[in-house]
């Protein structure tokens, strides 16, 4: 499947992720005018380093998956941070335009993030931080 094709099908409904996050109005609400930035990482990225073995077949698997969260950066309307070792960062209201819904917006880009088929291989954990 074409990568816009697996970004469309891997989209969540706002009610899942609403209910997944227990979110409520005034907690929405209170978050339009600050950061909200997400952190996603590898489960055990030891392990997997230890599967792949050669640091170059790391790098390359690393790599290939910080390019498709770049091209969902795009998609979802999310600003790229940065990526520093295994770990990649993401953010709304940081740089962009203020977003209506800045925690809804990484949580769907987080939920596809861990939707990629990629990602079968390397389980990631993510962390959604609000604040001034």
């Amino acid at each position: 499947a074409t990568l816009a094709a697996r970004i469309t099908s891997a989209e969540a409904p706002v009610t899942v992720v609403d209910g997944t996050l227990q979110l409520t109005e005034s907690a929405l609400r209170d978050c339009r005018s600050t950061a909200t930035v997400l952190v996603t990482e590898p489960v055990d990225f030891d392990a997997f380093r230890q599967r792949l073995g050669k640091p170059e077949r790391v790098l390359a698997a690393l790599g290939h998956l910080f390019a498709l969260f770049d091209i969902g950066t795009t998609i979802f309307g999310v600003d790229r941070t940065g990526a520093y070792g295994d770990t990649y960062t993401a953010a709304v209201n940081l740089f962009s335009e203020p977003s209506v819904h800045p925690v809804r917006q990484l949580a769907r880009f987080a939920l596809w993030q861990h939707s990629l088929d990629e990602t079968s291989t390397l389980p990631l954990h993510s962390c959604l931080v609000m604040g001034p």
